[in-house]
């Protein structure tokens, strides 16, 4: 069997607006790319062949009409949306319900409303949803987490588009030989651009998981976070934004005071984050905040000649960007006192070469808290000393956060994180394309 062979047959669904055009895309489809990010929202790419300039001529004005026909994100709005129509759960961990509109309220006993699920919506006001729930409770839900159901169809050869959400799936059949499929769920996008080009003519619609319209990524601010838990400021900026959110971290700091000082709230959130050891990511409309450190076993073993793989890349940082320690230090103004704490990396600087310290100046309460901070801190830089890439056969089991394991690599061997994963459909088959980090 040639590498070539070695890419999978896949099947995927694509959604505009609600509404299923994977017929009509599949017509015309040179690739689809899901490229699933640590410390960056996901991003997706459709190429489409545009020979009879469709999309050019007739499809693109459909959905730029529509793009300009969706309100812009009011956060905190007073508006208030009177409806009786149906919407469904977009959300891919499902959406908890509250017996009052806020997280901050009563919420309802296992009542996590799964994906896909129809629900109900009596109306919508300031970001919040209010259903019926079971047996006729009157309950609320994040409206950002629902979907408005259409009964149009665009399966005609024409995609029908009234917003901006693009949605995508990628099915691979009977991975494992058991009968069953193996499916991503990409998430749901925001169209970001559309772009033309050729000979021969093809179109480029690009799209982002993390809206540039919410405020979470749009605005920055300047305020001050007192008696706060890294997770209760996720949950506070991710709900100000209408979005749900998910801590999965092990270390959740407690700051008796920290500053965010103009910057939005997503890239404060990511600097929180490095310091406590833990990476951010913006998924199907869900801000998620888990170890850094790839926590958790190898999913998979990649063996030099192994035949498992199609393409591979090794690396190694420059020398100046090695660390071999990190010293961080805190001087009290009131006392006048130094807090410090050291941390190495355990490998010796080389022959003629410098030895490498990493100074940080940042408040801690003790030389234990100030050591465990120049530990995070001396990992963060020197993540990426190391670096690999493999393209694989497509493997929906390969996505960010995962550990992998390379074997007769030489000095590469090792335990690796996923931090970026790229999963591409084309007439040629499916492959994933991973980037790793030593963990």
């Amino acid at each position: 069997m040639s590498r070539k062979d070695l890419a999978r047959r896949a099947n995927m669904s694509v959604f505009i607006a609600n509404v299923d055009v994977t017929s009509s895309v599949k017509n015309h489809l040179i690739s689809l790319a899901y490229t699933d990010n640590e410390d960056e929202a996901d991003d997706m790419q459709l190429k489409l062949a545009d020979r009879d300039c469709l999309w050019l001529e007739k499809w693109f004005n459909t959905v730029v009409d529509g793009a300009a026909s969706v309100p812009r994100v009011n956060d905190g709005a007073d508006d208030k949306e009177e409806t009786t129509a149906t919407y469904k759960v977009t959300a891919a961990d499902g959406v908890c319900a509250y017996l009052r509109p806020g997280s901050s309220y009563t919420r309802i006993k296992d009542a996590v409303i799964p994906y896909g699920t129809a629900v109900n919506v009596k109306s919508i006001a300031k970001g919040w949803a209010n259903i019926e729930y079971g047996n006729g409770i009157s309950c609320y839900i994040q409206s950002s987490c629902i979907t408005k159901v259409t009964n149009s169809s665009s399966d005609s050869g024409e995609p029908v588009s009234k917003g901006l959400d693009i949605s995508a799936s990628i099915v691979l059949q009977n991975e494992k030989s058991d009968g069953k499929d193996k499916a991503i769920d990409c998430g749901h996008f925001e169209l970001d651009s559309i772009d033309f080009d050729g000979p021969p003519a093809t179109v480029n619609i690009k799209c982002t998981s993390l809206s540039f319209r919410k405020s979470i990524r749009q605005t920055k601010k300047s305020r001050s976070w007192e008696s706060y838990y890294l997770s209760g400021i996720l949950a506070e900026m991710a709900g100000n934004s209408g979005m749900a959110y998910m801590f999965l971290a092990d270390n959740d700091p407690f700051y008796d005071r920290t500053e965010q000082i103009d910057i939005s709230d997503i890239a404060f959130l990511e600097q929180l984050a490095h310091n406590a050891g833990a990476s951010v990511k913006v998924s199907a409309n869900i801000v998620i905040i888990y170890n850094a450190d790839g926590s958790g076993d190898s999913i998979r073993t990649i063996t030099r000649g192994d035949g498992s793989y199609l393409k591979w890349k090794l690396g190694s940082g420059e020398a100046d960007t090695k660390y071999h320690k990190c010293h961080v230090s805190y001087t009290d103004p009131e006392t006048g006192k130094v807090i410090e704490g050291t941390a190495e990396s355990g490998e010796k600087a080389k022959d003629g070469e410098n030895e490498q310290i990493l100074e940080i100046k940042a408040k801690t309460a003790s030389s234990a808290e100030a050591k465990a901070l120049a530990e995070k801190k001396l990992q963060l830089a020197n993540r990426f000393e190391n670096t690999a890439s493999f393209t694989l056969p497509g493997d929906p089991y390969l996505l960010a956060g995962c550990v992998v394991t390379l074997k007769k690599w030489g000095a590469f061997d090792g335990d690796y994180v996923i931090y970026q994963s790229k999963h591409s459909v084309s007439r040629s088959g499916y492959t994933t394309q991973i980037s790793l980090r030593k963990k």
